[in-house]
């Protein structure tokens, strides 16, 4: 496991029909839902055979919010991390709430207006990670990049590694929680991409073993293509979104010449 502080260690899907998430996510990634008990207010476990991916919960009706995945952060101060917070010009949605036999969390918006949450617990150990259906990289996509590198860092401790530009990346940022093999996490600045007034926000990367079959199963099972798939330094991607209208990444191998 990682010591690099600030990793992230939960996943969370929020969702406004949480039967055709379970429909759609089963079928192109392999997950199953199992609800812990009605203590729990309805929300699922998230596994994939025997790991656990991460957490779902569906959308109380008349919140307006947009389906959506969350990132929740590894701290051992949540209360310290929730003052840094306010301190930080950050909003507090969520104090830190303790959940029974397994941790405390609490959840935010960040200065350059992306939630984040914060968990301090030993739940998370044992995850499924890097593997076909599981996370392998997580990523804040920001339109207020210079913000958002002291926000992490302040806040969560971040290890802050300036990537070095090349003649292709047309100026864009990027920075990642940890160097080379070691990082858990990237902060991009997304500037180039999105309307000044847009939303900054934490994106998963998720594994498949072949990511054109995966684009192909998403439109499928009624999401769509939003972006690529391009051919990177660490896998083909593509932007996509499930039928309900939440993005993520899809990451797969590059195929053989």
């Amino acid at each position: 496991m990682s010591e690099i502080k600030g990793r992230p260690v939960w996943l969370e899907l929020y969702t406004t029909d949480l039967e055709r998430a379970k429909k759609f996510y089963g079928e192109l990634l392999g997950w199953s839902f199992i609800n812990p008990g009605d203590e729990f207010g309805g929300y699922h476990m998230v596994m994939l055979d025997d790991e656990a991916v991460g957490g779902a919960m569906q959308a109380i009706p008349g919140e307006g919010e947009a389906d959506s995945f969350a990132v929740y952060l590894d701290t051992d101060d949540v209360a310290g991390v929730t003052e840094t917070v306010r301190e930080r010009g950050g909003q507090v949605l969520v104090e830190p709430m303790a959940i029974e036999g397994m941790g405390t969390m609490a959840f935010y918006i960040g200065p350059d207006g992306a939630a984040i949450g914060a968990w301090d617990g030993a739940q998370t150990e044992g995850q499924a990670r890097n593997k076909p259906g599981a996370p392998s990289w997580f990523e804040l996509m920001t339109l207020r990049y210079d913000d958002s590198v002291d926000f992490y860092r302040e806040v969560f401790g971040f290890d802050i590694v300036p990537m070095p530009a090349d003649d292709d990346d047309n100026g864009m940022r990027y920075a990642t929680n940890g160097a080379g093999n070691e990082a858990v996490a990237g902060i991009c600045d997304a500037v180039a991409w999105f309307p000044a007034d847009a939303q900054s926000f934490w994106r998963p990367y998720l594994d498949v073993t072949d990511t054109d079959a995966a684009v192909a199963k998403v439109t499928e099972l009624g999401g769509k293509l939003v972006d690529g798939p391009i051919d990177s330094p660490f896998g083909r991607v593509a932007t996509v979104a499930d039928d309900q209208g939440t993005t993520f990444q899809i990451l797969g191998p590059v195929a053989a010449a």
